[in-house]
């Protein structure tokens, strides 16, 4: 199944769908704010359910442009990924990266090519 992304506007439907993958309030925060501001963007992706991926356009430490694919909530996930390194293939961005939690995902990001590139550690302060 090929999917269509599309960029769009911060929605409440967005931010309900971000906030199943495990996005904080403050999170879908700063994430509208970067929609809202140019520094982010987000995709919508038809389907049932719809699909959401947030992206931003970084530089790496050698000063090269990189894809982030920054949060993500919905189904289709070979494909979608699939669909974002065509993207930064096509506009001659040479690496793109994603952090993710689930097993799974780490399994489908391999098949498409991805390596491993770090371990992150996070220790919450605040006792949640």
């Amino acid at each position: 199944m090929a999917v269509q992304p599309a960029p769009v506007t911060w929605s409440a439907e967005a931010g309900a769908s971000l906030a199943r993958a495990r996005a904080t309030a403050a999170d879908l925060e700063a994430y509208r704010q970067d929609v809202a501001n140019g520094k982010a963007q987000l995709w919508r992706i038809p389907g049932d359910p719809v699909s959401f991926v947030l992206t931003r356009v970084e530089r790496d430490s050698a000063g090269h442009l990189e894809m982030v694919i920054v949060a993500g909530a919905g189904c289709n996930a070979a494909d979608t990924i699939q669909w974002f390194t065509n993207l930064a293939k096509a506009e001659r961005i040479p690496s793109i990266r994603a952090h993710i939690n689930r097993p799974g995902l780490t399994r489908i990001f391999e098949q498409q090519g991805y390596t491993l590139d770090e371990w992150i550690m996070r220790a919450r302060t605040d006792g949640q």
